[in-house]
């Protein structure tokens, strides 16, 4: 028994050492590091479950220790249960530090209650009891009413809710023990254990409420039966009784789902009419006890929230009216009382809810510090506003009346006056003209009221509220009721210290020209200050009225002033006059020189600027400029054109001298749109290849209008702006597409400059070198379509590139037929021969049949050359082969080529002969290719040459029955009476009869 005892107390005291362990280390707490408080969690845990274990043993096997063992073990415990009070009122600095301090809470509690099966006093069998409430509501209070709502881990949450049941066993349990203990308890100690039986049941009625579980929460509410023990409740535990209810319903409201019959809202409300009926008993000090009245007001607007919003709102009208009446009665210097009136009459539905809110909304303004609570009261007066705006808007007139001091109350008035002017201007029910009324009548009642100027926010607030009702109903085409916003927000209370009057002033006038208000135009106009009169933005309205009046001599007038304005609008404005003028040609036209005065002024350099503050972009107004134009004249007759070429050149090279400038800078992007300063504007492709576009296209115009000159600078300027974009920077599609349009240009370029040559009949050095760069763009066509065709090429890409070089090789051909040269006649068609290729021979053909002036030995000798190589080309069409032929045989005729044309004539008839097509496209020409080797085999015979005739009279049978049996038969006809006369024996006349 001894060796027992001995080994109990040995166990005890090693419980006090952990005790005082840990005690030691929660007096450092702030400055533990991690693996500390994993020591700490250690010991607790290896300490916690032996515990627990002496405990319920000893409850049930009465053991004896000496006192020195037992005072070691009480004071181990306290010294921690001391401890972990004082640092749990402080703030945590380690994560989960919290959970471990209320374990180690716990743990104290155990030793405790330990102490208490071996002490067995009523005062420790008290003060366990005590312990073990105070845990659980530190629990409660840590991890059930404030992190409810948190993100922690799961992992988190369960250690949390392994705390809080354990900590509700051991106080259950030993409420068990407290409850069987045999006593003869002291008032004093039966009063205690009353309250801590109250405090006990509060808690898990708190917590049942928490976790939904509203069955158990009404078990123990009943079992506190406080309006049976009163004796026992002082007004401090009361009002915590109250306030933990409170705050337990509100944290449930928050997660409670209703079911279709409202059944969560109703058990809350339920708890909190419970709470609110505690407030009535007759306890001592109640009502005069500083938290009475807050505690009472949160239930009251609780239990009145909670009516409200369930579901069937008929059955609890009653309810909700007395407990509404009970909130304003209670507190009518309060806003919420009369803000769930509104709630409640809105969800209610009655019939004139309009009047129902207006009453309680003024009862509120009379009731209520406006001032202190103007947020709110701004949000009920909404509320009517939703349902009658005429009406809400008079309750805030209301206000603004009689419920404010203008001066002390300065800041907040303003905030009502702005909302006023929101609310009207926003209303979809109102017309323009009821809410211009209504605003206006509103500006009257502010002048009369106010002492001093609005703020500058203020005013800018509301202006820009009447701005955008006046632009709204611009863009509608209500013109008379813009006109009334922009009056109202040029009134002397708004517009005296606006920063932008001239703005208002603008589309004041604006609205009085599409109204065709001239004299209202200029009235205004006089009222504006002398800068605003001279804005550019003024003068082209100001223009805009004198054009409707057919004012052209007042219109140009205006288009000076805004020339001679300088601020960076001046040239927008300038552009905006040029299509107001549209329908006015010289006023037009003025403005257009006038534009471009103004552009040759605007600065490159801030350093030789006069307008230092001018944005001026560059490109995007030279481009505008040009659309400008090209439209005017395909609105006008096209001669107008001739007019503007010069201007449209300057404007290309300007901007072209700007690219160049940003090209240096590194400042061309690949996307329009990108911002920049005025004097590092960037430059996109898209607006390089615009240009030169258009360039192309008044090369192209200028070359079909006769004018060569101004055809050859043109394409100069589109190949200089090809040359300006970084082709090699792209992937292929867009390389390609850059490097095909380069040399369009060039192509252009070339036959312009050819064309140039050959009509002053230019020939020498000029001629060579034009051919030389001719011969130079060929070769680098074919050498890109050689690199690229494998890799990148596509049909429609070889397409572009080989018609490209045919214009190329045909303005090359022009000029050496131009030159007569047979040298250089030779060279091309040696050039041609390597590759040979029926378009281009097509080319070579066309051009020379096109040119007047070539020899026709020349010509004969060309045709000839070409003839040969393709009149066994399959590629090469029977029509097109055939029209060659015949314009080499129509061709002069000489005697060392007859032999040729024989030779040409029979193989094409072969050709013919053999193949399977129809022939009708080319019958005209095989027609005269019989009519003219019928000629030849005449001629023939004059010449006594009777072989030569009967092979060409052959010949041209044979073409005839193929193109027309009828000639055919003519000729045939002709034939035997011409070899009677020529004396041709009988069997050769009948050789070409049978044909």
């Amino acid at each position: 028994m001894v060796e027992i005892t001995s080994s109990l107390k040995s166990t005890v005291n090693e419980f006090a050492d952990a005790a005082n362990w840990i005690t030691n280390q929660i007096y450092s707490w702030k400055n533990l590091k991690m693996r500390t408080c994993l020591s700490v969690e250690i010991n607790w845990k290896h300490y916690n479950l032996s515990t627990e274990k002496f405990e319920r043993s000893f409850r049930t096997n009465h053991v004896v220790l000496d006192e020195d063992c037992l005072l070691k073990l009480e004071n181990a415990s306290s010294s921690l249960w001391n401890a972990i009070s004082i640092e749990l009122k402080s703030e945590q600095n380690l994560s989960g530090g919290t959970l471990l301090l209320c374990r180690c809470k716990l743990f104290a509690a155990i030793l405790l209650s330990l102490f208490d099966s071996l002490d067995g006093s009523s005062l420790t069998r008290i003060r366990s009891f005590q312990c073990y409430v105070t845990v659980l509501r530190t629990v409660v209070e840590f991890f059930i009413q404030e992190p409810l709502t948190d993100k922690s881990s799961n992992v988190g949450r369960d250690k949390k809710k392994e705390l809080l049941t354990k900590a509700q066993e051991h106080a259950y349990t030993n409420f068990k023990v407290l409850e069987e203990s045999q006593f003869d308890w002291k008032p004093a100690e039966g009063t205690e254990i009353q309250k801590l039986k109250f405090k006990f049941y509060l808690l898990n009625f708190q917590i049942s409420l928490q976790e939904g579980d509203f069955e158990t929460a009404t078990l123990y509410s009943t079992k506190m039966d406080i309006e049976n023990n009163l004796t026992t409740v002082d007004a401090n535990l009361l009002l915590e009784i109250c306030r933990q209810t409170y705050n337990a319903v509100l944290s449930s409201s928050k997660k409670v789902t209703d079911d279709s019959q409202g059944g969560g809202n109703v058990k809350l409300s339920y708890f909190a009419k419970q709470a609110y009926s505690l407030l009535k008993l007759p306890v001592d000090n109640l009502q005069n006890h500083v938290d009475y009245n807050m505690i009472k007001f949160s239930l009251l607007v609780f239990l009145v929230n909670n009516l409200v919003e369930q579901y069937n709102i008929e059955a609890n009208c009653e309810e909700c009216e007395l407990y509404l009446n009970a909130l304003e009665t209670s507190y009518p210097k309060k806003i919420e009382p009369f803000a769930l009136y509104i709630k409640y009459y809105k969800k209610k539905g009655c019939d004139n809810l309009d009047q129902s809110i207006e009453e309680v909304l003024m009862k509120m303004i009379s009731s209520v510090d406006i001032a202190p609570n103007f947020a709110q009261v701004l949000e009920c007066a909404k509320e009517l506003v939703e349902v009658n705006i005429k009406m809400g808007a008079t309750c805030l007139d209301y206000i603004l009346s009689n419920k404010l001091e203008p001066e002390k109350d300065k800041s907040i008035l303003e905030k009502l006056i702005v909302a006023r002017f929101f609310i009207i201007t926003q209303s979809k029910t109102l017309t323009a003209d009821e809410i211009a009324s209504s605003l206006s009548e509103f500006c009257d009642l502010v002048e009369r009221i106010l002492t001093t100027k609005l703020s500058k926010d203020t005013v800018s607030c509301i202006v820009t509220l009447l701005w955008n009702a006046g632009k709204k109903l611009d863009k509608s085409g209500e013109y008379p009721q813009s006109v009334m916003f922009y009056t109202m927000a040029l009134r002397k209370i708004l517009s005296e210290d606006y920063t932008d009057k001239g703005k208002l002033q603008r589309a004041l006038q604006a609205a009085y020209i599409n109204l065709e208000e001239f004299v209202s135009v200029s009235r205004v106009f006089e009222e504006m200050t002398e800068e605003e009169q001279n804005h550019p933005l003024t003068q082209l309205l100001m223009l805009k009225e004198a054009l409707s009046r057919q004012d052209t001599q007042g219109a140009i007038s205006n288009l000076k002033n805004i020339k001679c304005s300088n601020t960076n609008t001046t040239i927008d404005a300038l552009i905006l006059g040029i299509t107001y003028c549209k329908n006015f040609k010289d006023v037009t036209l003025e403005a257009i020189n006038l534009l471009f005065e103004k552009l040759e002024e605007a600065p490159y350099t801030k350093e030789s600027s006069d307008l230092q503050n001018w944005t001026v972009p560059t490109v995007s107004l030279v481009r505008y400029t040009i659309q400008l134009i090209i439209k005017l004249v395909e609105k006008k007759d096209p001669t107008v054109l001739d007019d503007y070429l010069l201007r449209v050149e300057n404007l290309l090279m300007k901007a072209k001298s700007f690219v160049l400038k940003s090209r240096l800078q590194k400042n061309i992007t690949s996307t329009r749109g990108e911002e920049g300063d005025t004097h590092t504007e960037p430059v996109s492709i898209d607006e390089i290849e615009w240009f030169a576009s258009v360039a192309y296209n008044f090369a192209a115009k200028c070359h079909a209008g006769g004018d060569i000159e101004r055809s050859r600078t043109f394409s100069e300027i589109a190949t200089e702006y090809v040359d300006l974009i970084p082709g090699k920077e792209f992937t292929f599609p867009k390389m390609f597409h850059y490097f095909y349009w380069k040399y369009r240009c060039l192509t252009l370029n070339c036959f312009t400059c050819g064309k140039m040559l050959t009509s002053r009949g230019v020939d020498g050095k000029e001629v060579d070198e034009l051919e030389e760069r001719i011969k130079r763009y060929m070769e680098e066509l074919l050498e890109f379509g050689r690199n690229e065709k494998e890799a990148n090429l596509n049909e429609a890409d070889e397409r572009k590139l080989k018609q490209c070089y045919l214009d190329l090789l045909s303005v090359l051909f022009e000029l050496i037929l131009f030159s007569k040269d047979t040298q250089k006649v030779h060279k091309i068609l040696h050039l041609v021969e390597t590759s040979p290729d029926p378009e281009v021979d097509s080319t070579i053909v066309n051009n020379l049949l096109a040119f007047e002036g070539t020899p026709q030995y020349l010509k004969k000798e060309i045709l000839s050359a070409i003839i040969k190589r393709n009149v066994t080309n399959d590629g090469l069409l029977d029509n097109t082969l055939c029209t060659w032929i015949r314009k080499y045989l129509e061709t002069d005729s000489f005697d060392d080529v007859i032999k040729e044309e024989e030779k040409i004539v029979k193989t094409l008839l072969k050709r013919l002969e053999m193949g399977a097509a129809n022939h009708q496209e080319a019958q005209f020409d095989i027609e005269v290719i019989a009519t003219l080797a019928w000629n030849r085999g005449v001629n023939s015979l004059i010449l006594a040459n009777t072989e030569g005739a009967i092979a060409w009279c052959m010949y041209s049978i044979k073409f005839a029955s193929i193109a027309n049996p009828g000639l055919k038969d003519q000729l045939k006809g002709l034939w035997s009476s011409l070899a009677t006369s020529a004396d041709i024996t009988r069997d050769r006349v009948d050789e070409l009869l049978c044909i």
